[in-house]
């Protein structure tokens, strides 16, 4: 049933997208790819985290959450280079969207 779910959020996300792919910042690509992670469906994730960093450049969970679907797919090096293309992000960032970020940030260094 679960799986039903997230399946018919992909389709809505992907249908979003299509007709307005820059909505929101990009914020449908960021809610397939959790769907699409739930669905274990690691390289469509990973398109649509990439797809979604493209749009919103800043964004500390879209990189984290592409960092964590490299790890899934065994893929130690991209999960390397997208650690560090999260640290370089976040280095970046004026202070006011660090504190906005911090969580995300946080997460990410248990990732190594």
């Amino acid at each position: 049933m679960i799986a039903r779910e997230h399946a018919a959020a992909v389709e809505t996300f992907i249908g979003l997208v299509h007709r307005d792919p820059s909505f929101r910042y990009g914020e449908a690509y960021l809610r397939a790819g959790d769907a699409l992670i739930a669905l274990e469906r690691w390289d469509d994730a990973d398109d649509a985290l990439e797809r979604f960093a493209r749009i919103n450049s800043s964004s500390i969970e879209g990189r984290y959450k592409r960092a964590r679907v490299k790890g899934a797919r065994k893929d130690a090096d991209g999960r390397r280079d997208a650690v560090r293309d999260l640290r370089e992000v976040w280095r970046a960032l004026p202070s006011f969207q660090r504190r906005h970020q911090l969580g995300w940030y946080l997460r990410a260094l248990v990732l190594g």
